[in-house]
């Protein structure tokens, strides 16, 4: 499974490329081979061999579609896994930044309040406030 950015432009660059480029070549020959087929058979009395011939032709033709089409959904997967593992890591990133945002901010605010009091009222709060079940400003000493 891809788990880097160097995975990921590989798959870009390389991987999704090529299974693509190799459906349509597929595609395209069992076209043309199924287009050949009808016009040498029509209207023309063709020998069992020969349609035999020209029905296995056409059969491993489709199973080479169905194999590339294997291949791409393989790589679209991988892709995809790819791009959700990139997501995840951009996801956890963000959420730190918020943390260490957040709790810059508290310090920030923590230093800030106790330098605008007057000392009497920053003892007095450090002393009403700092009782187990206090909810007034003194959560910030």
């Amino acid at each position: 499974m891809a788990t880097s950015r160097a995975d990921l432009r590989e798959m870009e660059c390389d991987a999704l490329p090529s299974a693509m480029s190799s459906m349509h070549e597929c595609a395209a020959y069992t076209s043309s081979l199924a287009k050949f087929y009808d016009a040498s058979f029509e209207h023309k009395i063709v020998h069992p061999s020969q349609t035999k011939e020209g029905l296995k032709s056409l059969q491993e033709a489709i199973e080479l579609v169905a194999s590339n089409i294997t291949n791409v959904s393989s790589t679209l997967t991988s892709y995809m896994d790819c791009q959700s593992i990139e997501l995840d890591c951009v996801r956890t990133k963000v959420a730190l930044l918020k943390h260490k945002l957040a709790v810059a901010k508290e310090e920030a605010l923590t230093s800030a309040i106790p330098a605008m009091m007057p000392v009497k009222a920053s003892q007095w709060m450090k002393k009403t406030c700092s009782g187990e079940h206090s909810t007034c400003l003194g959560m910030w000493y």
